[in-house]
């Protein structure tokens, strides 16, 4: 299972991309990551956690990120839809509202 996103900034001058590989269940491999548009060096924003695995992200004003992320329990026995907002900033904090939560195995997930 992989899941890959990208969006651009209003301007088009930056590329913003994520992505989350499967490293196990319930790891996941998560890096948010920014660039110029054209090519260039790119900066990571965001190294998630083995738990956290961003599916979808959408640039939503110039220095913040929209984020749809799983988030799984060290356990893996449950897992919470999350919607969260990251600073475009290098090393920002972000903040975290949960959707849902679900057992594996819950028909809700």
């Amino acid at each position: 299972m992989s899941d890959f996103s990208l969006d651009s900034s209003s301007d088009g001058t930056r590329l913003y991309s994520s992505s989350c590989l499967l490293a196990g269940a319930p790891l996941f491999s998560t890096t948010i990551m920014a660039g110029p548009a054209k090519g260039g060096a790119r900066t990571t924003l965001f190294q998630g956690s083995p738990q956290d695995c961003v599916q979808v992200l959408r640039v939503i004003s110039p220095d913040k990120l929209l984020i749809l992320a799983q988030v799984a329990t060290e356990a893996g026995n449950a897992i919470s839809n999350g919607v969260w907002t990251l600073n475009t900033t290098p090393g920002a904090n972000y903040n975290v509202v949960t959707l849902l939560s679900a057992s594996p195995g819950d028909s809700t997930r």
